[in-house]
């Protein structure tokens, strides 16, 4: 136990002389997190698979959703997070504009606009101005840039470079300009992504009733008509009716996503 201890402290030792990034440690964690969600999905999919219909064959199909159906839990959540994030972000580009606009620095926008943001932004603005007290080297833009990597939002880039340059030249008038047009392509964004989900509500409700007919007929055979299926032909029609329905869902999935727009 204690050999096992100093090995690891070893091992942490040496990463943080020759690495030094623990970035990466939490990166790889979030993998093998992910990588095991999936992984216990797919062996319930496959047990359960198994033994509804009565064979390995069918529970192989319905471990490939198994497995990807953590990811697209994740992926809605996630979404449904950086849509709130966005909401925030438009908000605080359009008041910032017109702070802007009358005449306020940087400096002074943020401490206003960390009084009026929600969180996770208030404390991240609020960090941002102490650092800037502390530090003068570390500018606002940099530090905009840093929360666009943090929580994967372009605008926050966009907003980093129209600081930049406004600080160059045209001063806190430039600054809202330049947030005003920005503010207008978000808008303009938001109208695009609204009519691809519109365009995409026929097409999801069509795949919602394939989907469900084709999962009502397998219940269905393994339930009422299960006496039907029990000889090996019948099995191998519960495979390819398994195999179907995976193969609609996952399309169906593929079809209905907007990542482009993202």
């Amino acid at each position: 136990m204690w050999g096992l201890l100093l090995f690891l402290s070893l091992l942490l030792l040496f990463y943080s002389i020759l690495i030094g990034d623990f970035s990466r440690l939490e990166n790889l964690k979030e993998i093998l997190i992910k990588r095991g969600v999936q992984a216990t999905g797919a062996a319930f999919f496959l047990i359960v698979g198994s033994i509804v219909f009565k064979t390995p064959l069918a529970g192989i199909f319905w471990a490939i959703l198994g497995w990807l159906l953590p990811v697209w839990i994740i992926n809605f959540i996630q979404n449904r997070r950086k849509e709130k994030l966005r909401r925030i972000v438009k908000d605080f580009i359009n008041s910032s504009s017109g702070l802007f606009d009358a005449g306020q620095t940087t400096p002074e926008v943020i401490q206003i606009s960390g009084r009026r943001i929600p969180e996770p932004f208030a404390t991240d603005f609020n960090n941002m101005l102490a650092q800037n007290q502390f530090n003068p080297d570390t500018t606002f833009p940099e530090m905009f840039e840093a929360l666009s990597k943090k929580y994967k939002l372009p605008e926050l880039s966009a907003v980093s470079a129209i600081i930049s340059a406004a600080e160059q030249t045209g001063g806190p008038k430039a600054a809202s300009q330049g947030l005003k047009k920005l503010a207008r392509a978000l808008r303009q964004r938001d109208k695009l992504m609204a009519e691809r989900k519109k365009a995409m509500h026929e097409p999801r409700i069509a795949a919602f009733f394939v989907i469900g007919l084709l999962i009502s007929g397998l219940v269905l055979d393994v339930t009422v008509l299960a006496h039907l299926f029990d000889t090996t032909s019948g099995k191998l029609v519960l495979s390819i009716g398994s195999a179907l329905t995976v193969g609609i869902i996952l399309m169906a999935y593929k079809i209905t996503q907007s990542g482009d727009l993202a």
